[in-house]
């Protein structure tokens, strides 16, 4: 006898269990229970099954899904829980969609005695930590994890520097791990010093503003006027250490020589000292202002160099302290000049130099035209 199935039968799709045509005798019927013949048999028609006993319920067999175990369950879940982590640092790829609306928000950053200056919320942030001398500034919100997130916070922390002078950073370091992202500033001072030369600064700010006769003026391009004079008037430019930047050296010394610590206190520096004193003293004044920097291949001074934008009578002006401040040159003594005060940002006397693109977010860079 040949069951249905066998190696020598047809290969058939098998018939569902219940009473068949007994294969060896026309007048029976045989129970098929899905899988083969059973002993069972009955005459057809009837529903007695032979041995006094009816035929037996077999019930078909399915084949089971397979379960899934907690631990699959539990790394479904601590999965999904990275992704609303990484989602609300801002940190998820681009390829992958996450509502904006459930991103973080840029923090404040601690509380300082000290202004900061920025163009968004990630330079004010990134500028009061670093007045607070952090040593590990937390940024996972800010998305360095992509390339352009990486860039976008590089621009973040030049402008910061740039823009603040109450900040002492020579360099810092980006750290990307799994689900966080650090920058580890290296400061210029220790804290005892640092904050020395806040307080310093600030106190000498009052001091020239007070002194400068501003006070006394309602008007904004009069008083960025009585500023510039009076910053030409409190300093001389520092020649040894315009040689000794233009010949690669690095130090102390050179740090100090650009800060408004030094054009404020020291009464010395170059280019970007008298630029940050400017910031200073105007917005001391509620005057927006703003350092530039860029390179000059000719002029009073060469290479890289710094002056400011100031916002008067509704526009971007201009002004550029140490150049009025050194007509003479080196040895030659220094008679105040008016020749770079509140010029047109197009002006045929700017033309020998190039802005870059380190002082402010680039998309930002409008906000000064």
């Amino acid at each position: 006898m040949t069951t249905p199935g066998s190696p020598d039968g047809p290969l058939a799709r098998l018939p569902e269990p219940g009473w068949l045509a007994d294969p060896a005798r026309l007048d029976l019927e045989r129970y098929w229970n899905g899988f083969q013949w059973t002993s069972h048999t009955r005459v057809r028609g009837s529903s007695y099954a032979s041995g006094g006993t009816a035929a037996p319920h077999v019930v078909p067999q399915r084949r089971r899904r397979p379960r899934v175990g907690r631990g699959v369950w539990t790394l479904a879940g601590l999965t999904l829980g990275l992704i609303a982590v990484m989602g609300y640092m801002g940190t998820l790829p681009s390829w992958m969609p996450w509502p904006q609306a459930w991103v973080m928000s840029t923090p404040t950053g601690p509380q300082v005695d000290y202004p900061v200056f920025g163009s968004d919320d990630l330079v004010l942030y990134l500028a009061r930590s670093m007045v607070a001398q952090d040593d590990h500034i937390n940024v996972t919100f800010a998305g360095a994890a992509t390339n352009a997130g990486m860039e976008r916070l590089n621009d973040a922390m030049k402008e910061a520097l740039t823009q603040n002078p109450y900040v002492f950073v020579s360099e810092w370091e980006v750290s990307v791990r799994a689900a966080s992202t650090t920058i580890t500033p290296t400061y210029i001072y220790d804290d005892a010093e640092a904050e020395r030369r806040r307080a310093a600064t600030a106190d000498a700010v009052t001091a020239l503003v007070n002194d400068s006769g501003a006070l006394m003026s309602a008007d904004p391009a009069e008083q960025v006027t009585l500023l510039h004079n009076a910053i030409a008037a409190d300093a001389v430019y520092d020649w040894d250490a315009y040689d000794a930047i233009n010949a690669g050296s690095k130090g102390l010394a050179i740090a100090a020589s650009q800060e408004a610590y030094g054009i404020l206190v020291d009464h010395t520096a170059v280019c970007t000292g008298y630029a940050e004193a400017m910031l200073l003293t105007a917005h001391a004044l509620h005057i927006d202002a703003v350092v530039v920097t860029g390179d000059v291949d000719t002029g009073l001074t060469v290479g890289g160099h710094a002056w400011n934008r100031v916002f008067v009578n509704g526009a971007w002006r201009v002004v550029d302290v140490t150049w009025d401040d050194v007509p003479l040159g080196r040895g030659g003594g220094e008679v105040l000049r008016y020749d770079y005060l509140l010029l047109s940002p197009d002006d045929p006397l700017l033309t020998s130099r190039a802005i870059d693109s380190d002082w402010v977010l680039d998309e930002n860079a409008g906000l000064y035209q």
